[in-house]
Protein backbone atom coordinates (compact mmCIF):
# COMPACT_ATOMS: atom_id res chain seq x y z
CA UNK A 1 0.00 0.00 0.00
CA UNK A 2 2.69 2.29 0.47
CA UNK A 3 4.38 1.63 -2.84
CA UNK A 4 0.61 2.57 -4.51
CA UNK A 5 0.17 5.19 -2.53
CA UNK A 6 3.65 6.33 -3.74
CA UNK A 7 2.98 5.90 -6.96
CA UNK A 8 0.20 8.05 -7.08
CA UNK A 9 1.51 10.85 -4.82
CA UNK A 10 5.03 11.14 -5.99
CA UNK A 11 4.83 9.12 -8.78
CA UNK A 12 8.16 10.96 -10.51
CA UNK A 13 9.96 10.04 -7.57
CA UNK A 14 9.64 6.15 -7.49
CA UNK A 15 13.17 4.45 -7.57
CA UNK A 16 15.01 1.63 -7.39
CA UNK A 17 15.03 1.71 -3.79
CA UNK A 18 11.34 1.52 -3.73
CA UNK A 19 11.50 -1.64 -6.60
CA UNK A 20 14.20 -3.22 -4.50
CA UNK A 21 11.64 -3.05 -1.35
CA UNK A 22 9.34 -5.00 -2.78
CA UNK A 23 11.51 -7.61 -4.00
CA UNK A 24 12.50 -7.70 -0.53
CA UNK A 25 8.79 -9.41 0.08
CA UNK A 26 9.34 -11.48 -3.48
CA UNK A 27 7.18 -9.45 -5.15
CA UNK A 28 8.47 -10.03 -8.89
CA UNK A 29 8.70 -7.22 -11.80
CA UNK A 30 5.78 -8.31 -13.39
CA UNK A 31 4.07 -8.05 -10.29
CA UNK A 32 5.44 -4.31 -9.73
CA UNK A 33 4.07 -3.47 -13.62
CA UNK A 34 0.89 -4.85 -12.57
CA UNK A 35 0.52 -2.71 -9.21
CA UNK A 36 1.44 0.41 -11.06
CA UNK A 37 -1.05 -0.43 -13.75
CA UNK A 38 -3.84 -0.77 -11.43
CA UNK A 39 -3.08 1.97 -9.09
CA UNK A 40 -3.01 4.39 -12.00
CA UNK A 41 -5.95 2.88 -14.21
CA UNK A 42 -7.62 3.73 -10.77
CA UNK A 43 -6.80 6.97 -10.36
CA UNK A 44 -7.49 7.94 -14.23
CA UNK A 45 -10.81 6.59 -14.01
CA UNK A 46 -11.44 8.72 -10.48
CA UNK A 47 -10.46 11.62 -11.95
CA UNK A 48 -12.74 10.66 -15.06
CA UNK A 49 -16.01 10.75 -12.95
CA UNK A 50 -14.70 13.53 -10.76
CA UNK A 51 -13.92 15.90 -13.74
CA UNK A 52 -17.66 14.73 -15.74
CA UNK A 53 -19.15 14.86 -11.69
CA UNK A 54 -20.32 11.52 -12.14
CA UNK A 55 -22.87 10.50 -9.54
CA UNK A 56 -23.47 6.47 -8.22
CA UNK A 57 -26.17 4.82 -9.26
CA UNK A 58 -29.40 4.80 -6.23
CA UNK A 59 -28.44 1.17 -6.00
CA UNK A 60 -25.50 1.87 -4.04
CA UNK A 61 -26.98 3.81 -0.94
CA UNK A 62 -28.48 0.76 -0.15
CA UNK A 63 -24.72 -0.63 0.71
CA UNK A 64 -23.02 -1.07 4.23
CA UNK A 65 -22.33 2.30 5.98
CA UNK A 66 -18.31 0.41 5.93
CA UNK A 67 -18.24 -0.66 2.48
CA UNK A 68 -19.26 3.22 1.26
CA UNK A 69 -16.38 4.71 3.51
CA UNK A 70 -13.97 2.33 1.77
CA UNK A 71 -15.31 3.29 -1.66
CA UNK A 72 -14.51 7.47 -0.81
CA UNK A 73 -11.37 7.67 -0.05
CA UNK A 74 -11.27 11.06 0.36
CA UNK A 75 -14.23 12.43 -1.22
CA UNK A 76 -18.01 12.36 -0.63
CA UNK A 77 -19.74 8.75 -1.96
CA UNK A 78 -23.17 10.48 -2.27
Amino acid sequence: MTFAQRVISHSREVNEKDIEELHAYNITDEEILNIVVAVTARSFFSKTLDALDIKPDEIYKELEPELIQALTIGRAFM
